[in-house]
């Protein structure tokens, strides 16, 4: 006999289910003679929890009350998982460039990618997004020191130059 409530077969003298304890209907026919009934004392409930998708021993779990386990998706699959993500690690490999050869291309493509990246992406604050801003952040730091490099690093003078290069030669 199968119990209504969870699904589980049951032997066809139980009156309770063995997995949830509710009820059994007895099907109709004929019944048998009554034998005298001795109180049985329930065994205690098992308090046994399975671990996330495995049965309980010794019970069979239908397919349809298996349980589904939400998975969340890690760092590298929510920015490598859409367009702006990739976008975002391009600006990136360009920012980084930027700052070795050709700063003024590599940053602009940097700043490019960066700003499409931003465009493209669904939640402005999620990872993709934070990606795409610091491939901005490389990429125009890198134009503006290059543009700028003489006025934030200037020359040495010629007599400190020669003073330096007296001391080092003696």
């Amino acid at each position: 006999m199968f119990c209504g409530n969870c699904g589980t077969q049951n032997p066809d003298t139980n009156s309770f289910c063995k997995n949830c304890g509710s009820p059994l209907k007895k099907p109709q026919g004929t019944a048998p003679a009554a034998a005298p009934v001795t109180p049985v004392q329930p065994a205690p409930p098992s308090y046994y929890v399975p671990p996330a998708g495995a049965p309980a021993p010794g019970i069979a779990t239908p397919p349809a009350y298996a349980p589904q386990v939400p998975v969340k998706p890690g760092i590298l699959a929510l920015i490598f998982g859409s367009l702006s993500g990739k976008l975002g690690i391009v600006g990136i490999v360009f920012g980084i460039l930027s700052w070795i050869l050709y700063p003024y291309l590599c940053g602009i493509a940097a700043v490019i990618f960066g700003g499409v990246a931003i465009y493209k992406a669904k939640n402005r604050k999620g990872a993709s997004a934070i990606v795409a801003i610091i491939a901005l952040v490389l990429g125009l730091a890198s134009i503006l020191v290059n543009h700028f490099y003489l006025v934030l690093f200037p020359p040495l003078p010629d007599t400190l130059i020669t003073l330096l290069a007296f001391l080092i030669s003696h």
